[in-house]
């Protein structure tokens, strides 16, 4: 219980993150705040480290070239969230990008020959209608904004699928630590970090720092205590998280339309979740 907990906490950090980005997307850029959020996170992994202890792994090249392309889809999937963030709704943005775990789905089976029972097809067809009736003019409709909304969601199922594809045998802290540092390297030939350098919102961007960096390392340790298969689901929180942060916080209500676009978004998603959850054994046929 005390680990579910922990990884709901984790979810929300994510969602405030999310939040309080808003604001600091307009005066840092998609591309400085993105640098930034990587580069902190490479200065708590040794935090992380002291939490979780673990050997040091030398990768190999083929290990080399796996987190290189992971750290590229990494940034691509945080430059396209921040950048939605600057014109569309929290809650909407957020529904938009959660395509990518039905995305996955459809990408494991026909990639990796996943088996995929009828249920858990219907599920995914239906949690994408959800997610495209987002399009829709009584909600984010259809813009550079929420096209980037899409392309984060789409980056972080190929993630997924790369990760799965890869196998790249490497500690989660090991490749997460990879990642940032290839997302940080690409990004530095595009800096500018002028706002940072004259303390622009400084108390703000450091709020966000330590709601993404605490978001990690409440997941962490959730994901130290308990399985993974557990505490998967709970994810899906994230969307009514960022609903009510945009209600209550932002002042920003929700639609009927939206609000029945997210139902159906968290229907099905927790339904894939609950059936792939499951052990293999006892999988519906279909």
């Amino acid at each position: 219980m005390t680990s579910a907990w922990i990884f709901l906490l984790g979810v929300f950090f994510t969602t405030a993150a999310s939040a309080v980005s808003v604001p600091l997307v307009a005066a840092y850029g998609p591309v400085d705040l993105t640098w930034l959020r990587f580069a902190s996170t490479l200065v708590i992994f040794p935090v992380i480290l002291r939490l979780r202890p673990q050997s040091f792994v030398r990768p190999s090249p083929r290990q080399f070239a796996g987190l290189g392309l992971l750290g590229a889809v990494s940034l691509l999937g945080l430059f396209l969230m921040l950048y939605a963030l600057q014109g569309l709704a929290l809650a909407t943005t957020t529904g938009i990008f959660f395509c990518y775990p039905f995305l996955a789905v459809a990408l494991a089976a026909i990639f990796l020959r996943e088996r995929i029972g009828l249920l858990v097809w219907t599920l995914t067809v239906l949690g994408l209608l959800g997610v495209f009736l987002l399009f829709d003019p009584q909600a984010a409709g259809v813009n550079l904004f929420s096209l980037s909304a899409l392309g984060s969601g789409v980056a972080v199922a190929f993630k997924m699928l790369l990760t799965r594809a890869l196998g790249l045998g490497l500690p989660p802290l090991a490749t997460a630590a990879g990642e940032a540092l290839v997302a940080t390297a690409l990004l530095l030939p595009f800096l500018s970090l002028g706002p940072m350098l004259s303390g622009q919102q400084i108390g703000l961007l450091l709020l966000y720092l330590v709601l993404a960096n605490g978001s990690r390392m409440a997941i962490v340790i959730a994901l130290a205590k308990a399985d993974l298969t557990a505490l998967a689901p709970l994810g899906y929180s994230e969307v009514v998280f960022a609903a009510a942060i945009q209600w209550y916080a932002l002042g920003q209500p929700i639609t009927p339309f939206e609000a029945a676009a997210f139902t159906a978004i968290l229907a099905a998603g927790l339904g894939v979740a609950q059936i792939r959850c499951r052990p293999s054994g006892v999988l519906p046929k279909g």
